[in-house]
């Protein structure tokens, strides 16, 4: 079999997976910002998925939920999450910037939790 006929044959598989996660991309927002806040909670008292971080200057992102002029966005409470949450500590102790993609459908306790945030060089 030709290289030509593995990327004929791969097309339909690509057209399908296009169709299928154009849907779930309408709900997805991405914004880049320098961090505003960062509030750990004991799972006791803010529950799951309890931390969460707003950023300096958004107040809006897709229909994610506001708090007091902020968009508070939730943080994991996993290994994924620590991770995010390192990151974040770090673009605070160097100023740095960080992009940040939220998926407007998927929250906890009402809030958007974040798919994934990236520390800026």
């Amino acid at each position: 079999m030709t290289r030509r006929s593995h990327v004929i044959r791969a097309l339909p598989l690509c057209a399908v997976f296009m169709a299928t996660s154009s849907t779930g991309e309408a709900s997805t927002q991405s914004t880049t910002a320098s961090v505003k806040l960062i509030r750990t909670h004991d799972p006791l008292a803010g529950g799951t998925d309890g931390d969460w971080f707003a950023l300096n200057g958004v107040t809006a992102l897709g229909s994610c939920a506001s708090f007091m002029g902020m968009i508070p966005i939730r943080i994991r409470d996993d290994s994924h999450g620590g991770r995010m949450l390192s990151q974040l500590q770090i673009a605070v102790t160097t100023g740095k910037m960080v992009s940040v993609v939220i998926d407007d459908t998927k929250t906890s306790q009402g809030w958007c939790l974040a798919q994934w945030v990236d520390l800026l060089p």
